[in-house]
């Protein structure tokens, strides 16, 4: 079975470089954008199975972003979590496309069941 890849997407670079770090120790391949457009770009081109995606980015919001993943059909397929800190509601994450939504702060044990809930769900459908 492949690793699972994760694209990590924040404008903080300390919040990227701790998840990179988490993430890869646990077992996954991890890439990271610093904003919405690099992140975008690189879910294009890398198509990760799994897209940890921050709402609040100085150039395109995160829920944009999400949109655009999900209208796009070579990205339309890939697990998007949003993470914020904001007041958005799961209606609204939903709404976007996203697959989850994590608040700020969240547990790495929070972050870890949920990406692995979502990449076994894409294991199980890639293997039938």
């Amino acid at each position: 079975m492949m690793t699972p890849t994760i694209l990590v997407v924040d404008d903080v670079d300390c919040i990227c470089k701790l998840l990179k770090m988490v993430l890869e120790k646990a077992g996954y391949k991890v890439i990271t954008a610093e904003n919405g457009e690099e992140g975008w770009e690189l879910a294009r081109t890398t198509h990760p199975d799994v897209i940890l995606l921050d709402v609040v980015m100085p150039d395109i919001s995160g829920l944009t972003v999400c949109k655009l993943l999900k209208s796009d059909p070579t990205t339309k397929d890939i697990e998007v979590v949003l993470m914020t800190g904001s007041s958005l509601s799961e209606a609204q994450a939903k709404k976007a496309g996203a697959r989850m939504l994590l608040r700020k702060p969240f547990s790495i044990k929070t972050l870890l069941e949920c990406i692995s809930s979502l990449t076994a769900t894409k294991c199980l459908v890639t293997a039938q």
